[in-house]
C-alpha cells in the first residue's frame, strides 16, 4: 500500500457523537493532569521539590494546564473541525488536526513566557520538549489504532 492511500483512508466512526467527544476531551484533560502530577517531566520535579514553590502554585500550574488542554480540544472538536472541507476523518486530516492541537496546547501557556522572558531559563526549550513528547505520543497512538 502506498503512503498516500493510507493517509486518505477515512475512519468512519471516529468521535461522531457528543458523548464520545466529551469523553475524549475530559479523558485527555484528566490524563494530562495526572501525567504532570505523577511523571513530572522536564524538570517539573525540581520545581515541585523547591522550597519556594507552595502547594497552591503547584496545583494552580497543573490545573491551568488541564484547563488549557480541555479548552483546546473543545474548540477543535466543536468548532474548528466544522471548517474541514472533505474527508474530515481521513488519517491525513486527523494527523494535521492532532499536530495543530498539540502546537496550541504547548504555545498557549508558553505565550507569556515567550513575550516576557524570551529564551531565559530554558522555558522555550521546555515547551519544545513537551511538544516533541506529545507528538511522539500522538503518532504512537495513531500507529497502534
Amino acid at each position: 500500500m502506498q503512503i498516500n492511500t493510507i493517509l486518505n483512508l477515512v475512519l468512519k466512526d471516529y468521535l461522531k457523537t457528543q458523548k464520545e467527544k466529551w469523553t475524549y476531551i475530559i479523558g485527555s484533560s484528566i490524563f494530562f493532569v495526572v501525567f504532570l502530577l505523577l511523571y513530572k517531566p522536564f524538570g517539573l520535579s525540581d520545581s515541585f521539590l523547591s522550597i519556594d514553590t507552595t502547594i497552591f502554585e503547584k496545583l494552580s500550574f497543573v490545573l491551568v494546564e488541564g484547563i488549557n488542554v480541555f479548552t483546546v480540544l473543545s474548540l477543535s472538536l466543536f468548532f474548528f473541525r466544522k471548517y474541514l472541507k472533505k474527508n474530515k476523518n481521513s488519517i491525513k486530516n486527523l494527523i494535521i488536526i492532532f499536530s495543530i492541537e498539540v502546537l496550541l496546547i504547548v504555545i498557549i501557556p508558553a505565550t507569556p513566557i515567550l513575550i516576557n522572558e524570551l529564551f531565559i531559563e530554558g522555558h522555550l526549550y521546555m515547551s519544545i520538549l513537551l511538544l516533541k513528547e506529545y507528538l511522539v505520543y500522538c503518532f504512537f497512538m495513531l500507529h497502534i489504532s
